[in-house]
């Protein structure tokens, strides 16, 4: 089959690639159409050490089961692969497995003819339905958006508000909430976390929206404002994998230099604070 190959930073190479098989539990998907991700311009660029190349990436697609059970279903996909064993996968909380994988990431994605993939990352499609935009038209995608939009920006501010009540209450010293990345690139998320943020009683602090998609300038822009308050210590903060998850580090595994001045730094090595903990979720 053809695919298209990511072989090394700002390389991709359109060529033969051996056919995916179906079997223990996978079916083998034609892909339809597939769209570019963020996560894989990143990669393209040699900036993602998560895709180790070659690889083919793509992980939101659309397409047809032509092996395996199903044979003949329209899907979409769910690109991550769980465990199913932990806690947190028997809970339905699969996003948080500590074993997860990825289709376009530690394994073929769908930049190419066909993939194999477990049958339960698969999600049906209406048989009428267009695989690379569905029956709707600009405005209905406006509105799904901003409809989208404000449901993150609910769920968000409700397990926000728990985490900085939990936080207020066993370590009042602190005094700062602080977002980065993607979260205070969004003007509606940075406006609900500021908002948190002044009814607790916190100083809100995040980088300028235009640097918060660049982990680079990040780190440049809190160089800079330490240096604004006179703060001239080593930032020097062990490196932590971002993935797969390092079920030892999730809680008391982390073992942090206390780089908030006043902070006590048994906060980072609390046993209670892991991803989906009863303190952050309803």
């Amino acid at each position: 089959m053809k695919a298209l190959v990511y072989t090394a930073a700002n390389t991709m190479r359109y060529r033969e690639e051996p056919e995916p098989a179906a079997g223990g539990g996978e079916v083998v998907v034609e892909v339809e159409a597939v769209g570019i991700c963020g996560s894989d311009l990143h990669a393209y660029h040699g900036r993602d050490p998560r895709r180790v190349p070659p690889l083919i990436l793509g992980h939101e697609l659309a397409g047809t089961i032509v092996a395996g059970e199903g044979t003949g279903r329209r899907v979409t996909v769910n690109p991550l692969i769980t465990c199913g064993r932990c806690d947190y996968c028997r809970t339905g909380r699969d996003n948080l497995c500590a074993h997860r994988t990825m289709i376009g990431m530690t394994r073929a994605g769908g930049f190419a003819d066909r993939l194999s993939i477990p049958a339960a990352c698969l999600i049906d499609l209406p048989t009428d339905m267009d695989a690379r935009a569905g029956p709707i038209g600009p405005q209905d995608v406006c509105d799904l958006a901003a409809a989208v939009e404000a449901a993150i920006c609910d769920s968000l501010a409700d397990r926000a508000a728990n985490a900085i009540a939990w936080f207020r209450r066993e370590y009042p010293q602190g005094r700062v909430l602080v977002a980065a990345g993607g979260v205070a690139a969004n003007a509606a998320l940075r406006r609900r976390l500021a908002e948190l943020a002044a009814r607790a009683g916190l100083a809100f602090v995040a980088p300028p929206p235009a640097l918060c998609t660049d982990n680079g300038a990040m780190v440049a822009w809190a160089g800079l404002e330490r240096l604004r308050l006179g703060l001239g210590d080593e930032l020097d903060a062990p490196v932590r994998p971002r993935w797969p998850l390092d079920e030892a580090g999730l809680g008391t595994g982390i073992n942090l230099p206390p780089i908030i001045p006043g902070l006590d730094p048994a906060l980072y090595r609390d046993p209670r604070l892991k991803p989906g903990g009863d303190d952050t979720r309803r």
